[in-house]
């Protein structure tokens, strides 16, 4: 349950009640108690389900306009530049209804969109904040403005980071 999930009190009044949560957080605890030891061995490299995590740390954080106009980011001066493979193409979303990550406005008031931050492993864009954007000489506004809490500066960071769907069949190396 992400902090700034657009919906209303009545979801955990309907739907998420705490007698939900806490059947659903017993339930888990007895599944895990008769969990089988993780599988060994060769493996898909990303998994649909958990590739926005992979690409969250792997690189999302370095596509984040502050660390690029710092030059503290690898990718600082790879704009238009392949950095990785042409099968991966990689957007951050914040506006898919009702995603982990997803807001309607960011904390800076700009309406957040759909960025390609990577395609076909070329660097496409960055996640902007209104001083990213202005002093990287009128950069797009993303909607990537964002406060840890109302005691700080929003900063660009991340919302729904992902891979997109590709035409490759996923292989094991």
């Amino acid at each position: 349950m992400g902090r700034r999930r657009p919906r209303g009190l009545e979801y955990f009044r309907d739907v998420l009640t705490p007698r939900r949560i806490g059947e659903e957080a017993a339930q888990e605890s007895l599944t895990l108690l008769g969990a089988a030891n993780a599988p060994a061995g060769e493996m898909p490299i990303v998994s649909p389900r958990h590739s926005g995590v992979l690409i969250h740390e792997a690189v999302g954080h370095l596509l984040e306009a502050d660390f690029n106009r710092k030059k503290t980011s690898v990718f600082w001066n790879k704009m238009g530049k392949a950095v990785g493979s042409p099968l991966v193409t990689i957007y951050d979303d914040p506006t898919i209804p009702a995603s982990r990550g997803s807001y309607n406005i960011d904390d800076e008031g700009t309406p957040p969109r759909k960025t390609l931050l990577i395609e076909k492993g070329v660097v496409r864009g960055l996640l902007q904040d209104k001083l990213s954007a202005r002093l990287m000489r009128g950069a797009e506004l993303t909607g990537h403005g964002r406060r840890q809490d109302y005691g700080h500066w929003p900063i660009p960071r991340m919302a729904n980071t992902f891979i997109a769907a590709g035409e490759d069949a996923p292989r094991t190396f």
